[in-house]
């Protein structure tokens, strides 16, 4: 759903009890795949369904390290800033 950027298909989803953390075999969570697409609308959903913004992949990637879309990584990292997250945050979260 979130690659394909079908947004009230999320949104029904969650509200029915689906994990807005839900990780795949690669620990990709929907915020992976949404920041990396550049789903700008999608991405605000699951930030406000309380996304983990620090999840990490497979591959050490936190959703706004895959990010390309400026107006996306905005939103996003908007949204770390007002959680109080900080680089020591980040870098703690990485390191376990």
């Amino acid at each position: 759903c979130c690659i394909d950027n079908y947004e009230e298909m999320v949104k029904i989803l969650l509200n029915r009890g689906a994990s807005v953390n839900a990780q795949d075999n690669e620990l990709w969570t929907p915020l992976h795949a949404a920041a990396t697409c550049g789903h700008a609308g999608l991405v605000k959903v699951l930030i406000q369904h309380g996304a983990d913004l620090l999840a990490v992949n497979s591959d050490g990637n936190m959703p706004y390290d895959l990010c390309e879309d400026d107006p996306t990584l905005d939103i996003i990292e908007t949204a770390m800033a007002n959680r109080g997250i900080t680089q020591e945050m980040i870098n703690e979260t990485r390191a376990s």
